[in-house]
């Protein structure tokens, strides 16, 4: 099983996503700060957006950190591991529609 991501990778998506809600609530100065700082700016200004955001970050890390554990292994994944990977996923894409739509509400 192959990585096609990097760690940076995921970082700099997570920041992207954790950047657009700021930058839709005018954080200021939300270019320079972490994603940790962002995703606290925006639970504090908009819960409804902080909290799909947070769930999103939260899926996509665990998605990632599955991921990376079955690539490390020296044999192919089992039918049980590669269902595990297939609902992680389907969770990582329910939380990134759900950060989405609430983002579009704030439109």
């Amino acid at each position: 099983m192959s990585l096609f991501m990097t760690h940076q990778d995921v970082e700099e998506l997570l920041h992207f996503a954790a950047l657009s809600a700021a930058t839709r609530l005018q954080v200021p100065y939300a270019e320079w700060e972490s994603t940790g700082q962002l995703l606290a700016a925006v639970m504090q200004k908009d819960p409804a957006l902080g909290t799909p955001l947070q769930a999103f970050i939260s899926a996509y890390s665990a998605w990632f950190k599955l991921h990376e554990r079955l690539a490390t292994q020296s044999q192919l994944p089992t039918p049980a591991q590669q269902q595990e990977l297939r609902e992680a996923a389907a969770i990582r894409n329910s939380k990134r529609a759900a950060f989405i739509a609430a983002l579009q509400r704030g439109l």
